[in-house]
């Protein structure tokens, strides 16, 4: 009788939730089958720490969210809603919930996600600048554009979404990390990794660094699978989820990042393969001298990423200078808009070096100019104590973990070079370097690891597998 009495709650209670927010239903059925997804694919000794880190990272996110939710309409003195059918002028919908954190980003792209899922229900005209503009496009505003237009307008709902993606992070990256590193040391950085703090703000709101990460850490894991498997059947289904997950995570934020992260990848598997080292010198040599003739076609590149770096400096509040002054002269911009070019230069040079040491360290201690910089503070500090043990961790792995150890080398230099030159918001940095964040504490822990124990069975064992 106790058993169906419980029954009855649970039926009760869900259907009393699916009637007032189904997509809130629909998100909690979807972590009840990850939750029983993790039991076919891990063995009992990881499965209760998998599972465990799973549910309490979306709940503890979803509490929070509802929590910011419930403090944004304390502060802001309305709620979100959706006041009638939208037309070319007006979406006739609100949502501030994260503007007073300084989080418009998040709010804007709720409502540009609910303009494209009324464009997509043929509820036109609706204003034409939401899904025209470039502000704001990606993947992960057409995911929750598909929420919107099955569930309907639930901007309190729809940030559950990125709660889910943000809970999968601690699992996938457990996966990842335990193919490269040993089991202990993948418990310790994906636990990190799930609670850490700005990537818990993150999947809080509406904003797409989540849906990123945990593509990024599912590709790094699928090529992995691929490429250790022993079966071409293994091999063939992990590469065509490699595949397909390509299209999306270019979506999200750049082709140029899936790029550099599938040659990352590449060319770690290359020069770990068992092909002779003349030949992989010789590829190298060659390489080099492809990329000297294709010097030109970089320029242009260059200059683009040095004027959106120019134009944090000219247009925003808490922003760092690396160029010379000369570089950031009106007649320095319309030169390189005429010529496609960036200068050349030492300046240059030296510039680029001082933009990757801002890129690791922003923002710097010091006087904050507003509350979410102040935020920032306690984990820089956290942040500065990881970043040396993560050199000994990377030097480990580069010596004894040599293919994933390279692999997440290789993408770390890439994406930090590219988010560093294009850069100079110290609040942008702080959360675009959140892309390698992941990775940077997997060789803090390795590091650590390393300090108190040595550098043996840092590897993967059989008992980890």
């Amino acid at each position: 009788m106790k058993g169906a009495f419980g029954w009855i709650s649970l039926g009760t209670g869900a259907g009393v939730l699916w009637t007032f927010s189904p997509g809130t239903g629909f998100l909690l059925l979807l972590v009840l089958g990850f939750s029983l997804l993790f039991e076919r694919i891990l063995g009992p000794r990881d499965l209760r720490f998998v599972r465990v880190l799973f549910l309490a990272g979306f709940f503890f996110r979803a509490a929070l969210s509802l929590g910011l939710d419930g403090l944004s309409c304390l502060t802001e003195k309305e709620f979100p809603e959706r006041r009638g059918p939208p037309d070319e002028n007006v979406l006739n919908v609100t949502d501030h919930t994260r503007r007073f954190m300084q989080l418009g980003d998040s709010d804007y792209y709720s409502m540009r996600a609910y303009a494209l899922a009324q464009r997509g229900l043929g509820n036109l005209p609706v204003v034409p600048h939401y899904y025209h503009g470039q502000y704001g496009r990606s993947g992960h505003v057409h995911l929750m554009a598909a929420f919107y237009a099955l569930f309907g307008f639930s901007p309190v709902a729809v940030k559950l979404i990125n709660c889910l993606l943000g809970a999968l992070l601690g699992p996938v990256l457990f996966l990842l990390f335990r193919e490269i590193f040993n089991g202990t040391i993948a418990r310790w950085a994906s636990g990190l990794c799930a609670f850490f703090p700005s990537l818990v703000l993150w999947s809080v709101t509406n904003l797409k660094e989540p849906l990123l990460i945990l593509l990024t850490a599912l590709l790094l894991l699928l090529f992995t699978r691929a490429r250790k498997a022993d079966r071409w059947k293994v091999k063939l289904s992990h590469g065509v989820g490699f595949a397909l997950l390509l299209n999306p995570h270019a979506s999200v934020r750049s082709e140029v990042y899936t790029a550099v992260l599938v040659l990352s990848l590449g060319a770690a598997a290359f020069w770990t393969s068992r092909i002779r080292l003349r030949w992989k010198g010789l590829l190298l040599l060659a390489l080099f001298i492809a990329g000297l003739q294709a010097r030109s076609a970089f320029r242009p590149f260059l200059a683009q990423a040095l004027t959106r770096h120019v134009g944090y400096v000219n247009t925003s509040r808490g922003v760092y200078k690396y160029l010379p002054d000369g570089f950031y002269s009106e007649e320095a911009l319309r030169r390189w808009a005429q010529t496609g070019e960036a200068p050349a230069g030492r300046g240059l040079l030296l510039g680029v070096a001082k933009a990757v040491g801002h890129y690791w360290v922003e923002p710097l201690p010091g006087p904050q100019d507003s509350p979410r910089m102040r935020l920032t503070l306690p984990q820089m500090v956290l942040w500065y104590l990881l970043l040396p043990p993560a050199l000994v961790g990377m030097g480990a792995a580069l010596g004894r973990a040599a293919w994933g150890g390279l692999a997440l080398f290789l993408m770390l230099s890439g994406w930090g070079t590219l988010g560093a030159l294009t850069a100079g918001n110290a609040w942008a940095v702080f959360r675009f370097r959140d892309m390698v964040t992941p990775y940077v504490l997997l060789f803090s822990c390795a590091g650590i690891w390393i300090l108190l124990k040595g550098p043996d069975e840092i590897l993967p064992s059989d008992v980890d597998s």
